[in-house]
């Protein structure tokens, strides 16, 4: 009979810890693609909510290309960046897939999207020369990876770090 309290009682209490410990565990968001607008830019659903979701921390080529006061030269460098590469302008449909869920976090009304189990897309895009880590940048989560992808990017040479004038373009719009 003793024994059998003893099982009862250390269930219990196993239980009850899981109970707590799960109380302070964040259930991921997961949510589901429904279209991919760009590299740095899709759109996401949960439920009836629709939502946009921008890289989270860094400036994309195709948002430097979009803004009002990049110059027509910086544009056409895109362009042909672009026309050399097709692929990566097309890298986030390669990578991600239509009707499939994702997890999502929010921090500070941006989008963290998890493309790759623990890796953000934010930091394959900085990985594969994609975008820029915006400045100043202070995430302690994030810092250090996104600092390692786009350093990784910056020794090997690839993407925009490959094209010394799209690379210009950049380092103009941080000045």
């Amino acid at each position: 009979m003793l024994e059998y309290s003893m099982h009862k009682i250390l269930y219990f209490y196993i239980l009850q810890a899981v109970l707590i410990s799960s109380l302070h565990a964040k259930e991921p968001i997961l949510s589901i693609l429904f279209d991919i607008t760009s590299n740095g830019s899709q759109k996401f659903n949960i439920g009836n909510y629709n939502f946009r979701c921008n890289s989270y921390a860094i400036e994309t080529i195709e948002e430097l290309y979009y803004r009002d006061e990049t110059s027509s030269e910086c544009k056409k460098s895109i362009e042909n960046f672009y026309t050399k590469n097709p692929k990566l302008k097309y890298f986030s449909e390669y990578l991600l897939h239509v009707k499939q869920e994702y997890h999502v976090d929010f921090r500070n009304s941006e989008c963290i999207l998890y493309a790759k189990g623990e890796k953000t897309l934010s930091e394959i895009l900085l990985e594969n020369g994609l975008g820029i880590l915006n400045k100043p940048f202070k995430d302690r989560e994030f810092e250090y990876s996104f600092k390692k992808a786009q350093h990784k990017a910056t020794i090997n040479k690839i993407g925009l770090w490959g094209d010394k004038k799209l690379r210009s373009c950049f380092e103009a719009k941080k000045n």
